[in-house]
């Protein structure tokens, strides 16, 4: 009887794993196609801002010294005759430094810097041209944005994404087969239109520093040299991979 349990429980030990191999089913790897696309639009900036610099200096030729008041109330006016918002100008930050003037002892040098915020491009230019005769020390275009963006970059994506399906469809219509259901979708992250060239440098503290090519003697010619604008490039690339049926 003993032998019959022992015969019995070594044959039950053979059957379980015999039998869970029979459920282990391998499943098949799916069919898939890997496709990159791309949509891009070129948009004029509608939101420029500007970094303007005040410095206590003293012009060389008649050895006068011009406060930050004098250079702030020129800036001001200068603002309110173009019918700009006054409260598109914000004050970034105000230092005092110690440093030497000529040959004479050191002195205290004030600087105090400011963002103004424009709209219109056709603003920033008038407003850079006339920084020299306005006593400014120094404006130059920190970054050249699009208020909208956003919904541009949604817009490019969903154009990528259309533009994705379609090249695979065209692709595996070639060799009978047909798309699926979408797999995976990546992003990749563009960034353009935020490098400013030293061109876009203007005031009285800039002539020594950088050799403009807009540099004027009278209101006329300065209305001519205009700073050039460059459009920005709102790009989405997309990494799409389908299933194929």
């Amino acid at each position: 009887m003993k032998k019959m349990k022992k015969y019995g429980l070594f044959a039950a030990i053979l059957f379980v794993p015999a039998l869970l191999c029979a459920q282990v089913s391998v499943p098949q790897p799916l069919k898939s196609i890997d496709i990159s696309e791309y949509a891009e639009i070129e948009v004029v900036p509608n939101r420029i801002s500007l970094r303007i610099e005040l410095k206590e200096r003293t012009e060389l030729k008649n050895d006068v010294k011009i406060s930050i008041k004098t250079q702030e109330d020129s800036l001001r006016s200068l603002i309110k005759r173009m019918k700009i918002d006054a409260s598109k100008l914000s004050v970034v930050s105000m230092s005092t430094t110690y440093t030497q003037i000529r040959k004479k002892e050191k002195d205290a040098v004030t600087n105090k810097v400011f963002d103004l915020e424009l709209t219109q491009f056709s603003d920033a230019n008038l407003f850079m041209q006339k920084l020299d005769k306005w006593m400014v020390y120094a404006a130059y275009i920190t970054k050249v944005e699009h208020s909208q963006y956003d919904s541009l970059m949604r817009e490019m994506q969903k154009t990528a994404l259309i533009k994705a399906k379609k090249t695979a469809q065209f692709i595996l219509e070639g060799i009978n087969e047909s798309v699926a259901n979408t797999m995976e979708v990546r992003f990749e992250m563009l960034n353009y239109g935020n490098d400013v060239p030293y061109s876009y440098w203007r005031g009285a503290g800039m002539k020594d520093k950088i050799q403009m090519n807009m540099e004027a003697s009278n209101e006329s010619d300065d209305e001519n040299a205009n700073i050039e604008l460059k459009k920005i490039k709102i790009k989405s690339v997309v990494f799409v991979k389908f299933q194929i049926k």
